[in-house]
């Protein structure tokens, strides 16, 4: 019978279907809700705030690949231990730990040299202006901020995918994914990019 197993598959496509979203709709809602930059003379303010996102985000995405990989490598180590009916706390908080250490490691990177890591990658694009200059560097700073906290959802979701618990993972995306939107709606008309 696989009613069983396509069942847990069916949970599984649709968390990653809602994850995927949560990191993809950023952009388009920037290019949507976007309100005109004071300093900025073009032609779309949208899509111009979107592009400033995507500079940090880029860099954001680069940084995710390292939690990412631990994360694979991770599941059919926490499969086991589960199936063995071990424990796999110390692992657990071990690699807490790790992950913590090294997103602190890039915050505080990103903080004292951000601007020539933008500078560097981008050049006249990213220096425009000052206060143009200021602004992607705030939103490059946020995004690198919330590397901690997507980094640790890789490697608890990691857990829970291997516990078989795809059901509370599914929803939880769901609502990270509803309450995300809904911020966004919020916040990027007064904030734009620095909003997302």
């Amino acid at each position: 019978d696989l009613r069983p197993w396509l069942k847990q598959v069916g949970w599984f496509v649709l968390m990653a279907l809602f994850m995927s979203f949560f990191t993809r709709f950023d952009a388009l809602l920037i290019r949507s809700f976007s309100p005109t930059l004071n300093f900025y003379f073009g032609d779309e303010p949208g899509f111009f705030q979107a592009g400033i996102y995507a500079q940090g985000y880029r860099l954001l995405d680069a940084a995710l690949i390292f939690s990412l990989l631990m994360s694979t490598q991770l599941l059919p180590i926490f499969t086991k231990k589960i199936t063995q009916k071990e424990s796999n706390n110390e692992l657990l908080w071990g690699v807490f730990r790790l992950i913590l250490l090294v997103g602190l490691s890039v915050l505080l990177f990103s903080i004292t040299h951000g601007k020539q890591i933008l500078y560097l990658m981008y050049g006249s694009k990213w220096l425009g202006s000052i206060s143009l200059g200021a602004f992607s560097y705030q939103v490059f700073l946020f995004l690198m901020v919330s590397f901690i906290p997507m980094a640790m959802i890789h490697i608890f979701g990691t857990y829970v995918t291997a516990e078989g618990n795809l059901k509370f993972l599914t929803y939880s995306a769901l609502i990270a994914l509803i309450v995300n939107i809904g911020l966004n709606i919020v916040l990027i008309p007064k904030f734009g990019a620095l909003g997302a």
